[in-house]
């Protein structure tokens, strides 16, 4: 008996591309948004000048990033793997403990027990909300292949539609506080 022939894996370098573009565009967001001060998820536009008006234009476009991330995603379909779910906590650490003791140093800032506690815990805080959106995703992945795998097509367009639905208005009908917590069509 023989090895069993794997299929190679064939890299679309044009979906590696838009990849690379959406990281892009999400650092271009946070420069806006954090950088700028033009608006977080709830804040109300104040048009003030010509640059306002050019920041909220360019924020619009670049919004989109993170739905790409999750639509590329789903095109992919996610396999779940135990590892993959313990490297991503691992690294959400690493990286908060780095930023935050680099923040430490450059400013003075206090260091106490609860920052070390959101450091080590970055993931049920809320700290980087696409992280935690990211690993529930992950783990109800398995549940959602099996789902699509056994919807007809017109089962499965139904649903697109609905959640589409849902997606594009709800965050604009519902408060972000509520029983929903669409965070203003953010989440």
């Amino acid at each position: 008996m023989g090895v069993p022939f794997k299929e190679k894996t064939v890299r679309e370098f044009n979906i590696e591309l838009l990849r690379i573009f959406l990281m892009l565009m999400i650092i271009g967001y946070h420069l806006i948004v954090r950088g700028a001060g033009v608006g977080g998820a709830n804040d109300n536009y104040i048009i003030t000048d010509n640059y306002s008006v050019a920041y909220i234009l360019l924020k619009s476009f670049l919004v989109i990033a993170v739905n790409c991330f999750v639509f590329i995603s789903g095109f992919y379909r996610i396999s779940f793997r135990s590892r993959t779910v313990i490297s991503l906590m691992l690294q959400t650490t690493f990286y908060a403990l780095i930023i935050h003791l680099g923040f430490t140093l450059l400013t003075g800032a206090p260091f106490g027990l609860r920052l070390l506690v959101n450091i080590f815990l970055p993931l049920f805080n809320g700290t980087w909300w696409f992280i935690t959106a990211y690993l529930g995703l992950y783990l109800v992945s398995p549940l959602l292949n099996k789902g699509i795998d056994s919807c007809t097509r017109e089962q499965l367009l139904f649903v697109l539609v609905v959640f589409t639905v849902l997606n594009a208005f709800v965050g604009f009908l519902f408060s972000s506080e509520g029983v929903l917590g669409t965070n203003g069509g953010f989440s």
